[in-house]
């Protein structure tokens, strides 16, 4: 459950960057 949560901050991450 605790996956899910983490998973959507590594997206927003990777999105972040790739928006840079």
């Amino acid at each position: 459950m605790n996956s899910e949560k983490r998973y959507d901050l590594e997206d927003r991450l990777i999105e972040f960057a790739i928006k840079i």
